[in-house]
């Protein structure tokens, strides 16, 4: 099984005036392993954007996060978590394979798996 591991995080968003904008504030926790963790919050208050970051898709400015699995530590999202988007991501302009490799792409699944993995 996995858990995530959040030390120090550090995120600024731009603001129109140039200025930055402090969105996460040296956030550090650990959820539990085969736990469900929930973040709660009002609105703008930076759960998309540490979630984005645990996702990868956000770059932090300060600290780290580690998935902490059977396989060790990694600084990707492991396999064994699941996300699901606030918005929807899809590229809708292809095709849903289209889509599902794009994924699978991104999780460095090969090539010779795509067909199995998709039908």
């Amino acid at each position: 099984m996995a858990y995530v591991h959040v030390d120090g995080a550090v995120k600024f968003f731009s603001r129109e005036d140039g200025a930055g904008m402090l969105v996460l504030d040296h956030v550090s926790f650990d959820t539990k392993e085969n736990g469900v963790t929930c973040l709660l919050g009002p609105s703008g208050c930076g759960k998309s954007t540490l979630l984005n970051a645990i996702s990868g898709l956000e770059r932090l400015e300060q600290g780290r996060v580690e998935v902490v699995s059977d396989h060790g530590r990694a600084t990707t999202l492991s396999p064994q978590l699941g996300y699901v988007f606030q918005d929807p991501r899809l590229l809708n302009w292809k095709r849903v394979e289209d889509n599902l490799i794009f994924a699978l792409k991104g999780m460095e699944v090969p090539q010779a798996e795509w067909k199995e993995r998709i039908h």
